[in-house]
């Protein structure tokens, strides 16, 4: 049961994450209209000095001056550029479109915050009971970056520890908000449903469906069939395009020989098999 609400929680929170994202969309759509190029010269326009700016343009400043002064001084972009960017030809309409969608944004983004609670109580009773029928050690932290903008703001590196009882941040690719979905896509004990991690790994839908004819390749496409565990994988996959790990030179190593999308499944593929391995043999990533 608490793997259950842990899913539907978690795929809430990436509705909302998606919903305020649209209202990043809306915001850029609406300055550009006016001939406001803040996104060209402000690498995320939902920065601090992103925010200040907009914060201002919607309190009713117009002087370009003014408002380029309110950018930090950290921005690589100068002064002279950033106003050169908001020199604009205003329009009532569409400053109020601006308005509703970062006061939306913002909306949003505490709903997100608000709903990371409601994950963390339920993980606290969640890893209360696997702590009583399997007691685990202190988690091994890893020394992965983590992205700052859409943070989670849940230690969820130590819940899922307690879970598996194996730190899977360990492993390349794999983000604070793929294991939370992990943990509620899964649940502590999954091993348990799978013979091998062939059987896991074709459940996820990450092993080519290969149709072999006279001992010739036909095709080895995926099948098309949705499983949410697998659009994790493959995020995770996609995201080690640049990566210096050993995953990373898999995937370009793929990429070269048969292509992108090839790469991402059997990338994918590889993760799912490491997972298991992990996580029934209770060993770390190494």
């Amino acid at each position: 049961p608490q793997a259950r609400r842990i899913r539907n929680l978690s795929r809430h929170r990436d509705n909302l994450l998606r919903a305020s994202s649209r209202e990043v969309l809306h915001m850029q759509k609406a300055m550009e209209l006016m001939n406001v190029k803040l996104s060209n010269v402000i690498s995320d326009i939902l920065g601090k000095s992103g925010q200040a700016i907009i914060s201002a343009i919607i309190a009713g400043e117009r002087d370009a001056s003014k408002l380029a002064s309110l950018a930090d001084g950290r921005c690589k972009s100068t002064k002279e550029v950033i106003e050169k960017s908001l020199v604009a030809s205003w329009d009532d309409d569409l400053l109020f479109m601006l308005e509703q969608s970062f006061n939306l944004y913002h909306y949003l983004q505490q709903q997100m915050k608000d709903c990371e609670k409601q994950i963390e109580s339920i993980l606290k009773k969640y890893q209360a009971e696997i702590v009583e029928e399997r007691p685990v050690g202190e988690c091994p932290k890893s020394k992965k970056i983590r992205a700052k903008k859409n943070m989670i703001s849940i230690d969820i590196e130590t819940f899922a520890y307690q879970l598996w009882g194996v730190n899977l941040m360990h492993i390349p690719g794999i983000s604070d908000a793929a294991l939370l979905r992990l943990m509620g896509e899964l649940g502590h004990n999954f091993t348990d449903k799978f013979n091998s991690y062939k059987e896991f790994c074709c459940w996820a839908n990450v092993t080519p469906n290969n149709k072999i004819s006279g001992g010739k390749l036909l095709s080895s496409k995926v099948p098309k069939r949705k499983n949410q565990v697998g659009l994790i994988l493959r995020a995770s996959a996609n995201s080690l395009r640049g990566n210096k790990s050993s995953l990373g030179f898999y995937f370009r190593r793929i990429q070269a020989k048969s292509g992108y999308i090839p790469a991402i499944i059997a990338t994918a593929n590889k993760i799912a098999r490491i997972i298991y391995t992990m996580v029934k043999s209770k060993t770390e990533f190494d």
